[in-house]
């Protein structure tokens, strides 16, 4: 038995029910299939990950669908915590596919060393400031000393200890300076040891740089053992670094928080 020709008409259905279905594949490629794989049409901002700290990042960023790498150059700054984010790539508020790698890197749990720099061969404080800048270091508390190079660097530290040059210390590190305060050879006010313990007094004389010239001890008229009761030079008289100081003091250990220092005070100046 022949089969029957086909009709145009037939050849015709054929046609448009072939391009129908090609068009509904096509379609589903584009706007199904192709989104789901790629995310198209979409997009993730990049977080801004500077100082988290690395064991935050996995579970910060896997929650936003997006993945990461620890470069193995890290950096250092003092700005940040050890073991935090200091630079990221893409940047933050960045524009990603989802899936993304995002690229760390990561402040160095212990800082590079760096060799401290001499200080005190006349250096400023402007100039000692660039140069510990330059070392990656930085200044940290500032004390006066009497000296006429007013400004000048006299001494410098490191928690707590006078360092000398080329000792290497952590970069970031803090460095105490002791400036000249301009006195040297110029007179200062005496300061006011009347009233004070012996303990007390000699803060006083060592702190000024002044020495102790003797100390005379007289009978407790007053009650108040080991109190200051006279000094000389009197207070507020021109002094220089290194003149002796003698005071005069009553028998006996001082007894502190006696309400009569007060009036004592009082009367001695």
């Amino acid at each position: 038995m022949k089969a029957r020709p086909r009709s145009l008409l037939d050849i015709i259905k054929q046609l448009v029910i072939m391009g129908v279905v090609v068009a509904a594949l096509v379609l589903l490629f584009f706007f199904v299939y192709l989104p789901a794989t790629t995310n198209h049409g979409e997009s993730i901002t990049v977080p801004d990950l500077v100082g988290m700290p690395i064991d935050e990042i996995e579970d910060f960023l896997s929650r936003r669908d997006l993945r990461f790498e620890v470069l193995p150059d890290s950096g250092f700054s003092e700005d940040y915590p050890p073991l935090t984010v200091l630079l990221q790539e893409p940047r933050a508020e960045s524009q990603v596919k989802e899936g993304r790698k995002i690229y760390l890197t990561v402040n160095v749990l212990n800082p590079p060393l760096v060799r401290m720099p001499d200080l005190t061969l006349g250096s400023s404080y402007d100039n000692a400031k660039l140069l510990l800048k330059s070392q990656g270091l930085r200044v940290g508390n500032i004390s006066y000393r009497a000296d006429a190079a007013e400004g000048t660097v006299l001494e410098q530290w490191y928690k707590g200890k006078e360092i000398s040059a080329n000792t290497l210390v952590p970069k970031g590190a803090a460095i105490d300076l002791v400036l000249a305060d301009g006195y040297g050879d110029r007179d200062f006010p005496m300061p006011l040891l009347k009233g004070l313990s012996m303990e007390e007094a000699m803060f006083q004389i060592d702190g000024n740089e002044l020495a102790l010239g003797g100390v005379t001890y007289v009978p407790d008229t007053a009650g108040l053992p080991g109190i200051v009761v006279d000094q000389f030079p009197d207070p507020g008289n021109g002094v220089k670094v290194g003149d002796e100081v003698r005071i005069m003091i009553y028998e006996g250990d001082a007894e502190f928080d006696d309400p009569l220092l007060d009036s004592l005070n009082q009367t001695l100046n």
